[in-house]
């Protein structure tokens, strides 16, 4: 303990009565043995409420007894340390493609057969799920495209319906970008790897929209307009909620660590065997890059779903808004919460704007300038919503560059079968 003190910048102390009973003593005579503990920087966090020692109480320290704040406190957890980890990136999934075909190859050999037949269940699990999280994904994408080019642009354009020309021409254009996207989404529900209840949305309440929208349109009424983006804003408010959980499920699902596992032994069993070592090594390629590939995942998932949650909040708070500090207040606080932490550490220029922008609403909040609040919301949910889009590209680049291990994966299988 007393060389992992010496040797790290930081020392984190988990603060509980029992181990402030039972170890401090011991841990504070460790600290003072050792040159400049502060240098390294001590950093107390509270796990259960407990008397600090009077040394940690003069520290201002993470309380992590609230759960609603533990957020928050780990942000300044992360604060303390500077966090500087840098954003994921898709994983390119071509050395994991080349990999599986390279084992296709190498199955030709009895003892390698043998271990992936053994195996056969991983690789079938995998290959299922796969396409189901694209499946998702293209839902999850379909939903945006419904947001920005139909709904929001449609309800734009119904400030000026009938009266304006231009307005009408308008809705014509988004007309036919609403019954693409309808019918990109009645293909994707007809696949067989997702349940119809999953889609019955499309049926009840798109399809409806659409021939609203049709109708408003031919006979200039207003009235059939509003029933159109009355329909969409019931999608809207609930589905992507609904289909951003179900991908992560679907990603959270991915049993990547069972198959990398069973890959290894396969990869070991090839050891033992006079094979062609190039080929060998491409496929522990494969695997290594399968690896890091569920990680990059894993973490664009948990990203992902915090920013759409983020975007669902904000777009709550813009409709709600009746433009007084009053009707902000709470809203913001709530907002800031969420949001600042997910700018923490980031050396990227979206997080240094997006920090400056909360800064300003935060100052126009309390300075009660409802007008220079409004502008300042506006930009920091241009920032937050930007941000969002990105996340949401790179996990569908990752999502695509999955799709490239189903392929071979499901070569694989037939033959395994054959």
């Amino acid at each position: 303990m007393e060389k992992a003190v010496k040797c790290s910048r930081h020392t984190l102390a988990v603060l509980t009565p029992d181990w402030v009973e039972s170890r401090w003593t011991a841990f504070e005579s460790l600290l003072t043995t050792t040159a400049n503990p502060l240098d390294r920087k001590l950093l107390p966090l509270m796990l259960q409420p407990c008397q600090p020692p009077d040394r940690i109480a003069a520290i201002n320290y993470a309380d992590f007894t609230e759960p609603s704040r533990r957020e928050v406190e780990f942000a300044k957890l992360l604060r303390s340390i500077a966090v500087t980890a840098p954003p994921p990136q898709p994983v390119q999934g071509e050395p994991v493609r080349r990999g599986l075909v390279v084992l296709g190859d190498l199955m030709k050999e009895p003892g390698v057969r043998e271990a992936v037949v053994t195996f056969r269940i991983h690789f079938q699990r995998v290959c299922d799920r796969i396409g189901v999280l694209g499946d998702y994904k293209d839902l999850h994408d379909l939903l945006h495209t419904l947001q920005l080019h139909c709904y929001d642009r449609i309800l734009q354009e119904a400030k000026s319906f009938p009266d304006d020309d231009l307005a009408v021409d308008n809705l014509r254009e988004h007309e036919a970008t609403l019954q693409s996207t309808v019918e990109d989404l009645r293909r994707v529900g007809q696949r067989k790897s997702l349940p119809p209840s999953e889609v019955s949305w499309v049926q009840r309440d798109l399809e409806p929209a659409l021939g609203e929208l049709h109708a408003a349109l031919e006979n200039l009424e207003p009235k059939k307009l509003r029933r159109t983006t009355s329909l969409l804003n019931r999608v809207l408010t609930t589905r992507p909620s609904e289909i951003n959980t179900r991908l992560n499920d679907a990603a959270r699902d991915l049993p990547f660590l069972e198959l990398i596992q069973a890959m290894t032994v396969v990869r070991d069993r090839m050891r033992t065997l006079d094979l062609d070592l190039e080929k060998v090594q491409q496929f522990e390629t494969g695997i290594e890059t399968l690896a890091r590939l569920s990680d990059t995942l894993a973490t664009l998932v948990a990203d992902h779903d915090r920013w759409q949650e983020a975007e669902q909040e904000l777009r709550l708070t813009e409709e709600t808004w009746d433009g007084t500090i009053e009707g902000i207040e709470d809203s913001w606080a709530s907002i800031h919460e969420t949001l600042a932490p997910m700018a923490v550490g980031s050396t990227e220029l979206w997080a240094a704007s997006f920090r400056q922008d909360a800064q300003r609403m935060g100052d126009a909040v309390a300075a009660r300038e409802p007008e220079r609040a409004r502008r300042c919301f506006r930009s920091f949910r241009r920032q937050a919503s930007t941000r969002f889009h990105r996340v949401d590209v790179m996990l569908k680049d990752q999502c695509d560059e999955l799709r490239k291990v189903a392929e071979p994966l499901a070569s694989l299988l037939k033959r395994i079968e054959s």
